[in-house]
């Protein structure tokens, strides 16, 4: 049997995520830490934030959720005409994309007041390192993305309390939490936000999808 010192290949890791663990494999409500995040350039164009959550507790714990947010373009003559889309359709967009957005700092421990505001700035540095809620639900059989619903805190415990209540007395403490209504994920740019926390986050200790998280790029 020969042997030989030196050796080389050339592979492709541009699409391989090395971001963390897998995803939860059923439907969950968890508390998650983000702790990285990243923008991309979707093959439309559009800006794309990514958010890497890695679940801190529970039987889901060490799983890792990945989400992403397009930045809100606003409806403009020059945005018609930069992104080939309908004043209404810039419009709906922006809407739907800036609700998920309030939804998400809300769960990450933000106040209502302190981002109602109508010139708010977010970075990459507004997320990181921010507890969170989510309601995940894994990708259909033959289906390709998995649904992320960021809650209140008010409303996981809610959730959590109706749960803990149902479970049979004696019964192992498993259980589905039930159905949340979900938010439509759109296309919009990175986005930056000069909200004061209420609080420092706590430090990064460092953890996705069973579907690759940047497989949006091949839209």
């Amino acid at each position: 049997m020969s042997s030989n010192s030196t050796w080389q290949f050339t592979v492709d890791l541009s699409d391989i995520n090395l971001h963390g663990g897998r995803a939860p494999t059923v439907e969950c409500s968890v508390v998650v830490e983000v702790f990285k995040t990243e923008s991309r350039v979707t093959r439309a164009g559009d800006t794309r934030c990514i958010f890497y959550a890695r679940v801190t507790q529970g039987p889901q714990e060490g799983c890792v959720i990945t989400s992403g947010l397009n930045i809100p373009v606003d409806p403009t003559l020059a945005n018609v005409e930069k992104t080939g889309r309908s004043m209404d359709e810039l419009a709906k967009n922006a809407r739907i994309l800036k609700r998920f957005l309030g939804k998400m700092l809300l769960s990450c421990g933000f106040s209502e007041k302190s981002i109602c505001k109508s010139n708010l700035t977010i970075s990459h540095k507004t997320f990181l390192g921010r507890k969170g809620f989510v309601h995940f639900v894994p990708a259909p059989e033959g289906g390709r993305y998995s649904e992320v619903n960021w809650l209140p805190e008010e409303q996981f415990d809610k959730i959590e309390y109706e749960a803990e209540e149902s479970t049979p007395q004696g019964a192992p403490n498993v259980w589905s939490p039930p159905a949340v209504p979900s938010e439509v994920a759109v296309a919009v740019e990175p986005a930056v936000v000069d909200v004061a926390p209420s609080e420092e986050p706590p430090p990064l200790s460092a953890t996705s999808d069973s579907e690759d998280p940047l497989s949006f790029l091949t839209l």
